[in-house]
């Protein structure tokens, strides 16, 4: 009898210590609205510093937002968009509103919220970045090079918007036109990875052996593994037989 009674407790005591562990993996896994301030300090900056009211909405939509709680970070940034009453605010709203519509696929609504951040004069480098994947995704591909272009205009120092732009232009077929931007990319920023993975792939595809060695060696010095180029390689060359 008291050996059945230990044993009760035993297993009473083993699942409660999973439930509390449980809920301590809950728990780390969800971070403070500290934790989102600081992770989008650079696009959020000082919005709503005189309203902490309307950045606890702003924080608790991005905390939604990475939780892929579309609907309910959807329905936070929107009551906000009234609020606005500054540049950043707007941008900051708009930004992640049009972000939470492109994740949940609602691609159209994503496309009219950039365009009209455009329309309004609040539209940036990652704004036209932005803008061009999401119109490449449509099948429009002269919208897409235009908003390409216009990333690049809006922040020539920007590195990332020439490897963006250098991949869909490769995507389009267009290899000197990759090249180019994609070294762009390089002369600003030169351990760029995707763009030096990029130039190795053209160079590859385009049977130039040597200089695909030199951006071969590139891409591994920057954590590239042989492997991970020989799968990208065969990925493409698939589709280049297709």
């Amino acid at each position: 009898m008291l050996f059945s009674i230990m044993i009760y407790f035993a297993i009473i005591m083993v699942i409660v210590l999973i439930r509390l562990l449980s809920q301590y993996a809950k728990n780390e896994n969800k971070h403070t609205l500290k934790y989102y301030k600081n992770e989008y300090q650079d696009i959020i900056k000082n919005s709503f510093s005189d309203n902490k009211k309307n950045l606890l909405t702003l924080l608790r939509a991005l905390r939604f937002y990475n939780e892929d709680k579309y609907r309910h970070a959807s329905i936070l940034l929107c009551s906000l968009l009234s609020k606005c009453k500054t540049e950043n605010e707007r941008y900051s709203v708009n930004l992640f509103l049009a972000l939470v519509n492109s994740d949940f696929g609602n691609t159209e609504n994503a496309i009219l919220i950039y365009e009209n951040m455009v329309d309004i004069g609040i539209a940036d480098s990652r704004v036209f970045s932005n803008m061009l994947i999401l119109y490449k995704d449509k099948g429009d591909y002269e919208k897409a090079y235009n908003a390409g272009l216009r990333a690049i205009e809006a922040s020539p120092g920007n590195s990332n918007a020439y490897n963006n732009f250098a991949y869909f232009l490769f995507s389009d077929g267009n290899y000197e036109e990759a090249k180019n931007y994609a070294k762009k990319c390089l002369s600003i920023k030169n351990n760029a990875i995707e763009s030096i993975t990029l130039l190795y792939i053209i160079y590859t595809l385009e049977e130039n052996e040597e200089e695909a060695e030199v951006y071969r060696k590139k891409a591994i010095a920057n954590g590239r593994s042989q492997k991970e180029l020989k799968e990208i390689i065969e990925s493409y060359v698939g589709k280049e037989e297709e």
